[in-house]
């Protein structure tokens, strides 16, 4: 061996790949906006009772009043105008909640369907990979375990029914057809539940995506994902494997 070949420091980047785990980034991602709700619950709260004790506020003045808006107007003005802005701040309270849960129903679906696909990539060639990839993606995670040989998953049990559940919210939010509901003062309007923007929709749509995994990885007879974890949020997504 020469002088030359002995010092030569060996190529390691042909013998291996890297890719990016871009279903834990999404799940950590949407792991971490549903932990960000518990802040915004606290926030709501507070503005809620502000609206509270200003409702019971006129309340009582207009008893006092024996309810004549007219000799009570000048006492009643100033706590409507502050009830108005006390309206407004529940509202305005709820917008943050509202963005993070929307954020977690649609990465959650993004996990899963970065999930399936890369266990799609590893089991199917050809053509069977390019019809897969033309399913939706309830299909694909009804279809692909029993095309595989395993057991598959029941539609009507769960988890799989709290994964349609959680597809149902994505498609509502990402196609969303807009919504209406009489107005209720000091209130925002009930169909947010419709829409599954609640802390516990949000809470059902993270368990879903772990269940789902889980149980796949199961019937594949292998360990689930280390990055389902609930102490880990944070890691590199680049993986490397052999060529």
């Amino acid at each position: 061996m020469s002088e030359e070949s002995r010092n030569k420091k060996p190529n390691l980047t042909d013998e291996w790949e890297t890719y990016l785990q871009i279903d834990a980034m999404y799940f950590h991602a949407a792991r971490q906006a549903h932990t960000r709700t518990e802040a915004k619950l606290q926030d709501i709260r507070k503005a809620e009772k502000n609206w509270e004790s200003l409702d019971q506020e006129f309340e009582n003045v207009q008893s006092k009043h024996d309810d004549d808006i007219h000799s009570a107007y000048e006492e009643l003005e100033p706590i409507a105008i502050d009830l108005e802005n006390a309206h407004y701040l529940i509202g305005e309270a709820y917008a943050p909640l509202l963005k993070e849960i929307a954020v977690v129903h649609i990465l959650c679906t993004a996990t899963l369907e970065a999930h399936i696909n890369s266990v799609a990539k590893d089991m199917l060639q050809g053509k069977e990979q390019n019809l897969f990839q033309r399913l939706s993606l309830e299909a694909k995670w009804l279809f692909l375990p029993k095309l595989l040989g395993f057991s598959g998953f029941n539609p009507v049990c769960e988890p799989f029914q709290s994964f349609a559940r959680l597809l149902g919210y994505r498609n509502k939010l990402i196609h969303y057809k807009e919504l209406k509901e009489k107005w209720v003062y000091g209130s925002v309007p009930q169909f947010i539940n419709r829409l599954g923007l609640t802390v516990g929709d949000s809470r059902k749509s993270i368990a879903a995506v772990v269940r789902m995994i889980r149980e796949l990885a199961e019937q594949q007879n292998i360990d689930s994902p280390y990055w389902l974890r609930e102490d880990l949020n944070e890691m590199s997504y680049f993986d490397i494997l052999s060529d």
